[in-house]
């Protein structure tokens, strides 16, 4: 149904055999970008795979790819040895990145020592964590929940899953469980069942537990990234005022066009492309006085120009550059 509503990307594009990575990901997304800018102004990309959003954002080290030979000889080993070995092979060939890497992810490890093998230099030597630069500006929203709400919507979506097919839809693909795109949570779980190793309770309280805990590894991962601001899903009028405020997100038009949406639901007055112009050279004139001035200066100045904003709607703004934060006011009401 969310796929008829709107155009969908990277869906049922490989096979389970296919070998993919972040890397190739930036290639196939800068390429589709490339295109759909040709038609599009703003494009969506959502998810929460840190790695492979890092990819478009910031773009991957130019690491080797990995040969067919290699990567083979190391998922033979994990499998007849287990992580341990690796694990304490990698301390020996690249100790700086031993120090930093998640020593209980096979993938990490393993990509790590195909490196070694393959190129005779450390994984580390090839990570420069240089950030690329793209030809179009990237606006970040990062959606959260109070931990006690995440953790119980969480409960109820594995539950649903499993209502949905998960474990005929695992079952079907069980023979293909050595394959690296299938160690993952909600599969390797029920192949556990259904190799005997536990009962159908607890793999399905073990996925619920395993996607809490990566739960906490996306927002340790996302905290550190400075360009995200934070919402409540729930919070869809901040979004909109947050986008809007910037004329580099939308102009006089779009941005008019797109605050008498949210008026009518508010009850709010409706304005023009003309009072956005107005608003924003108003707004301008707080920028420069909060750069230039006084303290004392700069607020007389901002509240010069909240008075001089009609009552009735975007009365406020606070703007720092133009990363700007928007308070609503309707008469006499603050929120």
């Amino acid at each position: 149904e969310e796929q008829e509503r709107v155009k969908h990307y990277f869906i049922g594009t490989h096979q389970l055999t296919d070998y993919y990575s972040a890397a190739q990901y930036e290639i196939d997304v800068l390429k589709l970008t490339e295109e759909l800018f040709h038609t599009h102004d703003k494009l969506l990309l959502t998810g929460g795979s840190m790695m492979y959003i890092d990819a478009v954002c910031k773009g991957i080290d130019d690491i080797p790819t990995v040969d067919d030979i290699t990567r083979r000889t190391l998922l033979d080993r994990y499998e007849a040895e287990g992580l341990e070995p690796l694990v304490d092979e990698l301390r020996l060939l690249d100790p700086e990145y031993y120090r930093i890497v998640d020593l209980k992810n096979p993938k990490r490890v393993i990509h790590a020592l195909e490196i070694c093998y393959m190129t005779g230099r450390t994984y580390t030597s090839f990570r420069t964590r240089t950030a690329k630069k793209r030809p179009f500006r990237i606006i970040k929203i990062g959606l959260r929940r109070e931990r006690e709400e995440l953790y119980e919507r969480i409960n109820r979506r594995v539950d649903q899953m499993i209502d949905d097919g998960l474990i005929e839809e695992a079952r079907r693909v069980y023979p293909y469980r050595h394959l690296n795109s299938l160690n993952t949570v909600g599969y390797k779980e029920l192949f556990a069942y259904f190799d005997g190793s536990c009962t159908l309770e607890f793999a399905i309280e073990k996925i619920k537990q395993n996607s809490r805990i990566y739960s906490r590894k996306q927002m340790t991962w996302f905290r550190r990234d400075e360009e995200i601001r934070w919402f409540h899903p729930d919070e869809q009028e901040s979004i909109m005022a947050m986008l809007i405020s910037d004329p580099r997100n939308f102009d006089n038009e779009q941005t008019a066009r797109a605050y008498n949406t949210m008026a009518k639901t508010m009850g709010w007055a409706t304005i023009s492309a003309s009072t956005v112009g107005v608003w924003r050279d108003k707004l301008d004139s707080v920028v420069y006085a909060r750069r230039r001035g006084t303290g004392a200066y700069r607020n007389s100045k901002a509240m010069q120009v909240r008075r001089s904003l009609p009552e009735t709607a975007l009365t406020y703004w606070t703007m720092d550059g133009w990363d700007a934060e928007l308070l609503y006011q309707k008469k006499g009401e603050k929120g």
